[in-house]
């Protein structure tokens, strides 16, 4: 049992061949509950290593939210399927990964029967998620991703400070939304942003948003087209 956390059972099992300085990793697996993590990969070099791999993950989201007394997230299933690599100074990871059946919060917005699936590209500088189809507020949503530095904190200023950091997080992001309710999105933001619930609107609604931002996502300009 983990401090703080509910009692929860896990195995996990591995098939391998150790060959000077290699491993090689025929299979493995893992289960917690009903999520599970399978896969196979190498490892070469253990002075310097050097990992590859093929993954494939599936993740009871309510399952593991009540396992962590997070409150935010009800139910929801997380998926990912792609490939690895991994040394001392670098990081790569190339797959497909979807959400599906969502029920929950984001940073104060609350969904619900939400979806979202795209295929994602990341390494130690960049975060690159193309092709986003979903449902969102009971319609229907496509866009795309892309942040630079995505590994770098936000800039924390100090008073008489001149010092300004030579890696800077960048990024944009569009989206395009059909069918969107208008009641369901004032549900969500409702508690965000109050006054939304005082408006008397229904129906539904298509629309654009570009979003781009450096630094941090809080104070991203957006350009919004109804």
């Amino acid at each position: 049992r983990i401090r703080d956390y509910r009692p929860f059972a896990w195995m996990a099992q591995a098939q391998f061949t150790l060959s000077g300085q290699s491993l090689q990793i025929k299979s493995f697996s893992g289960h917690l509950g009903r999520s599970q993590l399978s896969g196979s990969g190498r490892i070469d070099n253990f002075k310097q290593p050097k990992i590859t791999l093929t993954y494939d993950v599936n993740v009871d989201m309510g399952e593991l939210a009540a396992i962590a007394h997070d409150h935010d997230v009800r139910r929801g299933t997380f998926q990912a399927t792609g490939q690895g690599y991994w040394d001392l100074s670098k990081f790569s990871s190339v797959g497909k990964a979807s959400i599906a059946d969502f029920d929950g919060k984001f940073d104060s917005v609350a969904v619900t029967h939400a979806s979202v699936s795209s295929p994602y590209n990341i390494t130690s500088e960049r975060l690159t998620l193309s092709k986003i189809e979903g449902r969102l507020f009971g319609g229907l949503v496509k866009g795309d991703v892309d942040v630079a530095n995505w590994l770098v904190p936000p800039a924390i200023s100090h008073q008489g400070s001149s010092h300004k950091l030579e890696l800077e997080q960048q990024g944009t992001s569009r989206f395009q939304f059909n069918n969107v309710s208008v009641e369901d999105v004032i549900a969500g933001f409702g508690s965000r942003v109050p006054v939304l619930r005082r408006l008397n609107m229904a129906g539904d609604g298509d629309g654009d948003v570009q979003l781009r931002w450096k630094g941090e996502l809080q104070k991203a300009s957006a350009d919004l087209t109804l």
